[in-house]
């Protein structure tokens, strides 16, 4: 069996091909909010908003800390695009 958890951090929403794929230990009992956690920086930005999927499913936000993960998962992170413009 796979005991690998898989990470796809895609930098650049319009442009999927400029991505880093990470391998990662299975850590038993480990949930996304955790994995997301190692990831410093990347994510710690009040301007950038990103989508988590798991095995190509959405996953919600407030399930991050309640959704584990198992041997062999593919996690990806997509940015979200957000509109500013002045009314």
């Amino acid at each position: 069996m796979n005991k690998t958890i898989t990470l796809t951090k895609v930098y650049d929403p319009l442009n999927r091909s400029d991505k880093e794929l990470i391998k990662y230990q299975f850590v038993k009992n480990e949930t996304i909010a955790e994995l997301l956690d190692n990831q410093g920086n990347y994510i710690n930005s009040e301007l950038l908003r990103f989508e988590v999927s798991v095995n190509g499913v959405i996953i919600p936000e407030e399930e991050y800390g309640i959704t584990r993960l198992v041997p062999g998962t593919h996690v990806t992170m997509l940015p979200v695009l957000q509109g500013f413009w002045k009314s």
